[in-house]
């Protein structure tokens, strides 16, 4: 059945994915995916999932069997490479293609012409030539595993950032511009968007995307403290001293009454345990835990949009 539609098709390769009943009988997917090569004469991956992790983890590892299959050595000089490949685009996190365009524009906007992408828009037929992009742009935590392969393969250098307000906007030229050379990077100085009585603020996310808001909160507002919390995979580089991994819900609802925030940010599912802890909740739909139940394609927010959005639902004044 899988040979038959792959044919039908037109694929460019088979993936191959456990769920728990596999896992249970010790299916063999090496041994599958070794016959299925020798029947279609295509390359395929295997991934032995078990139906109990989170989404971020499979993306982590998709990404990478990407990276280690299909990149291989491309000269720099060839005309069709990019200058910017994005690496982690999924709508899992990153929502409706219109986000990434809005990416695609900002980078534009900072000289750079060339940008390829790994997920929403991406082309199989680019991957190969990932190796010779003089920059990785990582925008969420499940891209790291893959750019940190192909920085060690290829010497290829990263960004880890998703440039929400104008402060993040800002700063995104000198920080491609200084990850592609290799220069320490140095923080312009903040851009005011408004005032606030917020003191305290916390953002549950998708690592990478929390600390993009948290970018906005601080930079564009002046908020001091902004912690960002996940239930999903954190990773320790890009960790600031008060954020935390959360396991289960009663550990939010905890962090919430301890540390009284004057704001918290997240998916609309969050708020109903969370409303008794914090006088201002802002909605921040996230696909990977409520689904389409409150998906916004009409929610703008990458660079300068990401202030414009804050200071209307804050009623920020300037």
């Amino acid at each position: 059945k899988l040979a038959n539609a792959a044919g039908d098709l037109r694929a460019n390769f088979i993936a191959i994915l456990g769920s728990p009943a596999p896992m249970v009988i010790g299916t063999d997917y090496r041994a599958m995916a070794h016959i299925l090569e020798k029947r279609t004469g295509l390359p395929v991956l295997v991934f032995d999932t078990k139906g109990i992790a989170f989404y971020d983890q499979g993306q982590s590892d998709a990404f990478l069997a990407l990276a280690k299959r299909f990149v291989v050595e491309i000269p720099q000089e060839r005309e069709e490479t990019a200058e910017i490949n994005i690496i982690g685009a999924t709508p899992f996190d990153l929502g409706s293609e219109k986000h990434l365009e809005d990416l695609k524009d900002l980078i534009r906007a900072c000289g750079y012409d060339k940008i390829t992408s790994w997920g929403i828009g991406g082309r199989f037929q680019e991957l190969p030539l990932t190796s010779a992009a003089k920059l990785n742009l990582v925008i969420n935590r499940s891209g790291l595993a893959a750019a940190r392969y192909l920085q060690e393969k290829y010497g290829t250098p990263y960004v880890v950032k998703l440039p929400i307000g104008q402060w993040a906007a800002m700063s995104l030229h000198e920080k491609l511009r200084r990850g592609m050379t290799g220069e320490k990077y140095e923080a312009p100085a903040p851009k005011s968007s408004g005032k606030t009585d917020v003191k305290r603020a916390l953002v549950i996310h998708e690592q990478v995307m929390g600390n993009g808001w948290r970018d906005c909160l601080q930079m564009d507002f002046g908020i001091p403290q902004v912690d960002v919390a996940s239930f999903f995979s954190m990773d320790e580089e890009l960790l600031q001293p008060n954020d935390v991994h959360l396991v289960e819900e009663e550990d939010l609802s905890a962090l919430a009454r301890e540390r009284a925030y004057d704001l918290i940010m997240g998916d609309l599912l969050f708020e109903e345990f969370l409303a008794d802890f914090t006088p201002n909740y802002l909605a921040l739909p996230h696909l990977a835990v409520s689904g389409c139940l409150y998906k916004d394609d009409s929610l703008q927010f990458i660079g300068a949009y990401g202030s414009a959005l804050l200071q209307k639902k804050l009623a920020f004044w300037v």
